[in-house]
């Protein structure tokens, strides 16, 4: 499990910051406009320079950071700005982790393929606790 920061345009600040503060270097950056696109979802011009993805090593721990821009029908706030990770080793895992969590909570995404894993999903757990549950694809990553 790992934790993952969101926030609404300003990553790449927070990820400058934590770095300087931590002395580590953010990695595995990704952007929205790196991204495949998507049938039907255009990324608007002022979101693609936003992180989609990275990655920063704290006190040993891997924490992740990303924009949830607006303009892709995201709200960060305090109370939904920090997520859990759950990396479950297969799908049928992951289906079962995700059906629980759901139970009484709010699906944001449902479990799915996509470009980066076998199954992802994110859903908020009926005390208020976002998840995020993700099965990376192995052949990506040379595993």
């Amino acid at each position: 499990m790992n934790i993952y920061l969101n926030f609404s345009g300003n990553a790449k600040e927070a990820l400058d910051f934590y770095g300087q503060v931590f002395h580590s270097k953010g990695r595995e950056i990704t952007h929205y406009g790196d991204a495949p696109a998507e049938e039907g979802q255009e990324i608007p011009e002022n979101v693609k320079n936003m992180i989609m993805h990275s990655v920063i090593e704290i006190d040993g721990m891997d924490v992740s950071l990303a924009d949830y821009p607006k303009e892709m029908g995201d709200n960060i706030e305090i109370g939904n700005n920090i997520s859990l990770v759950l990396n479950p080793d297969d799908v049928d895992d992951a289906k079962r982790i995700f059906t629980s969590l759901k139970d009484g909570g709010k699906v944001k995404l449902d479990l799915q393929e996509t470009f980066w894993a076998d199954a992802y999903g994110q859903l908020v757990d009926k005390f208020g606790v976002s998840w995020m549950i993700n099965v990376q694809k192995q052949e990506q990553f040379g595993e």
